[in-house]
């Protein structure tokens, strides 16, 4: 049943809700003459149309409200129709709420003007509103009710007013009802009009040019065929789009694709109802309305007499229609530079000639009601099918190099430098050629290696290439990128070049604090809708985050270095202090048991920018520290620190490297007690590399440190890890000794976490089974009672589990090590999966049950630890294979998993030769013990010159 959407009086109307093609808000003058309108009414020029709503409901209660006009609704129907799933009273208030924000966006009062409201009802005021709906469904039944020669072109009216389906992008049940009943009308209009006796049209010569105008290409296009697909649909399915506009970075490909697509659609001898023709029409070098319309008339081929001015345009675009009986497209090439200059334009040209649709490529959008954008993105450089080599990049690529190379070819010796070449290019297509242009004089790999000065590399300038059939724009990556710099204001060019500063992307929150600016929110927008920036919803929490290309990058980084020393340095230290609240509040997360999964959330997406910041140290000048922000620097390395879980131990130990040097910058004791904090985590580091002797080093040194500068909390904290240093030697009593002094100290300064911590460290170093056990019980009832569900409470319990199985406590163990496992894995810490996973594999190939879920488990464990390079851990899990494939009587699983141990001691320095031997003599002894003398002897294989063979 159709909503009330009968046309309302205009007379005085105050606002034009339209809805076909998009939903806005237009405001009108103050009133007419009287009577109805010959024409809709214009909207007033001083006020701008409202397109932008707070929120979706906000929008979906103006659509409701417009299409039936004459009636009050129910409140209760209102909550309903928008917010089925609320309950009642949520459901009222937020009909509240968003009837206030109605009125904000439209500048109305509160009480009285277009919208009238009580405790029961909403409705508008019929008398000030006009909508579009209503208008075009009253030309439409005249057409249909009229008869006589006039009828076709009333039908044709009604069809070129329709100007989209309603309300693109809702898709209540209501909505589509109404657009389903809109679209059949248009449907019975198009039907009535194609029964009528056709007008004969002028037969189109057969030599006329499917695209007029259009360059010359000689080059191959490669890919994009599901956006052809795409946009195909979109200029020829019914309803048409009158305006598509391809939207992309400078040298992506716009201009080609947009040719591509215009021959696959304009059919000039064959189908009228698709396109009868088109023109192509180049605005590079427009920058005015008058250059524009001049341009326009010279292609078009604009007789000087008759009309003047863009009337003249129209009239003959509106013949060529006519003549060609059919839909007619027009190419407008590069309309970025014009700005807001060419929308005015645009608009004249669809709304004079009705059968005219326009294609036109720009790095920003138009700007006027029915665009339909659509934005062209990087070719990709790996192919989704597995029987192709490479992907669309690599095809273009190479295709390209062919032309400077004939013999050129993509071998498996040049895929290993092309393909990771076209991903550091990131697939832009002008950035491809020009690589490959210098396949004459280079090796791939020089190119490669190259790519640190892409914008000295890619240009014409070192080759013969091009020529001067390229556009000066297209003749290098910086001269295409410059291009759109330059068509910013200056605040907008600021902006674009502070946000070189992130490395793989950046949230709002983030470019409002490191930029300094307010409100970052449009000129966002404004650099997304100019293709610098891409904006990428992320789909567990729809949250939005932007990144640029690296090209973009690096010439934004340019711009920002120009910006000034002191500029650029008070930009890195925002950037600093950003993130070190970040990885302050990850941390945070992590220290009181809150989840691991959540505080790596938080980071995992920035691992680039804490990158960069921590490659930063190395560029600090160590001789001069009058230019070093000793705050920006402190900052950097709280963010190591608070992030060091995140990071696989080789890499944090480099990071820990730069930042044990840097903090020689920091003043008077700051310097003392951060370099201590930085020696302490390089300690456990290096533990948990098995790089024992540099763990005690830094340890010990950190020890000093801290006893300087009067710590005695992290003094503490640094000896507990000293400890386990000296138990991995063997020495128990010293690390007992060493741990029950930092209890003393939890104990005194009423610390339950470090408490339990230590508990648990005793209870593994200990040598008393009884004292052990007793210990760990603690650590457990501590844990279970401040940080339940933590991975505190998974470590403790799963060294309970280890001591009840010692005392042969089977059903205690193995209730111990589930749940230790289960929380581990909801928690999120990698390395605390590994080590419950580990554990209860051990201790299920112990009870002798089936071998499967221990080997699953011990698989799982093996990935976690190799992704976090612990080696140490790794052997541990290759000895309880080791075990397992001896009780399941397989000789030569077991040899392998042996040897790997054996290897894995050997190059992480866990043990010396004798220490080697040692291990080599007793699990020969446990082989030849199992029986299993067919290997050899067991003794040669692991013992002498057992490296060789364990290769």
């Amino acid at each position: 049943m159709p909503l009330d959407n009968a046309a309302p009086k205009t007379s005085g109307a105050a606002w034009r809700v339209e809805m076909l093609g998009g939903l806005r808000a237009l405001p009108l003058p103050s009133g007419t003459d009287g009577g109805k309108p010959a024409e809709p009414l214009d909207p007033v020029e001083s006020v701008e149309p409202v397109e932008q709503f707070r929120t979706h409901k906000t929008a979906l209660l103006l659509a409701r409200l417009a299409l039936s006009p004459t009636r009050a609704h129910g409140r209760d129907e209102l909550v309903d129709t928008l917010w089925p799933d609320a309950p009642a009273d949520r459901g009222r208030a937020n009909l509240t709420q968003t009837l206030v924000y109605l009125r904000q966006a439209l500048g109305e009062p509160r009480t009285g003007g277009l919208f009238v409201s009580n405790h029961k009802t909403v409705r508008v005021v019929p008398a000030l509103l006009e909508t579009d709906v209503a208008v075009w469904e009253a030309d439409a039944n005249r057409a249909l009710h009229s008869g006589g020669d006039e009828q076709a072109d009333l039908l044709r009216l009604a069809l070129d007013g329709y100007r989209g389906p309603l309300l693109p992008g809702m898709y209540d049940d209501w909505v589509c009802d109404e657009r389903n009943r809109l679209d059949a009308l248009r449907e019975a209009l198009a039907e009535r009009l194609r029964l009528l006796p056709s007008r004969p049209s002028l037969p189109v010569s057969p030599q006329t040019p499917v695209i007029r105008n259009a360059p010359l290409l000689l080059t191959r296009f490669f890919g994009r065929d599901a956006e052809g697909k795409r946009a195909g649909r979109v200029l020829t399915e019914e309803p048409p789009v009158r305006l598509l506009t391809l939207l992309g970075m400078g040298g992506i490909g716009k201009t080609r694709f947009a040719l591509r697509l215009a021959a696959s659609v304009v059919c000039p001898d064959t189908d009228p109802a698709v396109f009868g023709g088109a023109v192509f029409v180049p605005l590079a070098e427009a920058r005015t309305a008058a250059h524009m319309e001049g341009i326009l008339r010279d292609v078009l081929g604009v007789p000087d007499g008759g009309a003047a001015g863009m009337g003249a345009v129209t009239s003959h675009l509106c013949a060529e229609a006519m003549r060609i009986g059919g839909r007619f497209l027009l190419i407008l090439d590069n309309l970025e530079q014009l700005g807001e200059t060419a929308a005015p334009v645009v608009a004249r040209l669809l709304g004079d000639v009705p059968a005219l649709t326009i294609l036109a490529t720009s790095r920003q959008p138009v700007g006027i009601a029915g665009e339909q954008e659509m934005a062209l993105g990087p070719l990709p450089t790996v192919s989704e099918n597995q029987e192709e080599t490479g992907g669309t990049a690599v095809q273009l690529f190479v295709d390209r190099a062919r032309l400077v190379r004939p013999d050129f070819a993509l071998t498996p010796e040049t895929d290993a430098s092309v393909t990771p070449l076209c991903a550091l290019l990131e697939g832009v297509p002008l950035a491809l050629e020009l690589a490959a242009a210098w396949v004459r004089v280079l090796t791939t790999d020089q190119i490669v290696a190259r790519l640190h000065n892409r914008f000295g590399l890619l240009t014409l300038a070192g080759t013969s290439a091009g020529g001067g059939s390229v556009p000066k724009r297209h003749r290098s990556l910086h001269a295409a990128i410059a291009w759109s710099y330059d068509l910013l204001g200056p605040s907008l060019q600021t902006f674009f070049a502070q946000l070189s500063i992130f490395h793989g992307g950046w949230t709002a929150i983030a470019a409002q604090a490191v930029t300094g600016i307010n409100e970052v929110s449009e000129p966002l927008l404004l650099l997304a809708e100019r293709s610098l920036i891409l904006a990428e919803a992320n789909d567990e929490t729809g949250d939005i985050r932007y990144r640029m290309l690296e090209s973009l990058r690096e010439f934004a980084h340019e711009q920002a270095v120009g910006l000034g020393e002191d500029n650029y340095a008070a930009l890195w230290v925002r950037k600093a202090t950003y993130f070190e609240a970040l990885t302050r509040e990850a941390n945070a997360l992590v220290e009181t048991g809150r989840g691991m999964r959540n505080a790596r959330r938080l980071l995992e997406r920035e691992r680039d920018n804490l990158r960069s910041l921590f490659a930063s140290l190395r560029d600090l000048n160590v001789n001069s520290d009058d230019t070093v922000s000793p705050a920006g620097v402190r900052s950097v390395i709280t963010c190591l620190l608070e992030s060091q879980w995140l990071w696989p131990v080789n890499e944090l130990r480099q990071w820990l490297c730069l930042a044990a040097e840097a903090a020689v910058l920091l003043p008077g004791e700051t310097k003392g007690s951060v370099r201590a904090s930085v020696l302490s985590q390089h300690g456990v580091a290096a533990l948990y590399a098995g790089d024992y002797e540099a763990a005690e080093r830094f340890l010990c040194e950190s020890l000093t440190l801290w006893e300087a500068v009067g710590n005695r909390e992290q003094f503490f904290v640094t000896q507990k890890r000293l400890a386990s240093i000296a138990a991995r030697a063997g020495d128990f009593d010293r690390a007992v000794c060493l741990l029950m002094e930092c209890l003393r100290f939890a104990r005194e300064t009423s610390n339950p976490y470090g408490e339990a911590g230590i508990l648990n460290n005793l209870a593994n170093e200990g040598q008393d089974l009884v004292q052990r056990r007793e210990w760990i019980e603690q650590a457990v009832a501590l844990d279970r009672k401040h940080s339940p569900g933590s991975h505190f409470l998974a470590c403790s319990l799963n060294s309970f589990g280890g001591i009840a199985s010692e005392q042969g406590d089977w059903t205690v163990a193995r209730a111990c090590l589930e749940e230790a496992h289960d929380i581990a894995v909801a928690d999120g810490a990698a390395g605390m999966m590994g080590i419950t996973k580990m554990s209860l594999a051990q201790f299920l190939s112990e009870r002798g049950e089936p071998s499967s879920r221990a080997r699953e488990l011990l698989q799982e464990a093996q990935t976690l630890f190799e992704e976090k390079e612990e080696p140490l851990r790794v052997a541990q899990i290759h000895m309880i294979r080791f075990g397992i494939a001896l009780r399941d009587g397989d000789p030569n699983r077991a040899v392998t998993d042996a040897r790997a141990y054996l290897c894995l001691n050997r190059d992480a320095s866990l043990m010396d030769r004798d220490a080697l031997a040692a291990a080599g003599s007793d699990l020969a002894a446990r082989l030849g013990a199992a029986g299993y003398e067919s290997h050899g002897s067991p003794a040669a294989l692991f013992c002498g010159k057992w490296a060789d063979t364990a290769q």
